[in-house]
């Protein structure tokens, strides 16, 4: 038969030989360790941006429809600015970030951006795509009426 028992926070194991034995393993080697959680990614991920924004700048441009596209289209430049930014990342000592797959690194970066600016990327897609919209009708309108009417 065994038996939890609770003194206080200490927590023993006692079993029928009446021995106490620990109930929780200490980790010999960080092997052991439970993965990173996405809160210490998001934080590092932050830094991250903060450290190279003047690089991340021209694809968030692009992104937001405030620059020209590098692709032809928002979700084009984010994921042109994934690959980039990513191999930026392992060239520069953020291995641990880089060794994510590319869709949890693009994740991971449109959490970052969200946390250090309080706007969602998506909002910039969307703003990006509805710019382009509108300039493309101005564009049109303006060309019907150059165009003369016979």
């Amino acid at each position: 038969m065994v038996v939890s028992s609770t003194i206080g926070e200490n927590h023993m194991n006692i079993d029928d030989s009446n021995e106490a034995r620990p109930i929780y393993h200490v980790p010999v080697t960080t092997a052991e360790f439970q993965p990173d959680k996405p809160a210490d990614l998001l934080h590092i991920g932050k830094s991250f941006q903060r450290h190279y924004w003047t690089e991340m700048l021209p694809f968030m441009q692009a992104i937001s429809g405030e620059g020209p596209s590098i692709t032809g289209h928002p979700i084009g430049d984010e994921w042109k600015m994934t690959f980039t930014i990513k191999k930026l990342a392992s060239d520069n000592g953020y291995a641990i970030l880089a060794e994510r797959s590319d869709n949890e690194f693009r994740q991971l970066m449109r959490r970052a951006y969200r946390s250090n600016t309080h706007t969602a990327v998506g909002k910039l897609i969307k703003q990006a795509i509805h710019l382009r919209i509108e300039d493309q009708r101005t564009k049109k309108e303006s060309a019907e009426t150059e165009t003369p009417s016979e």
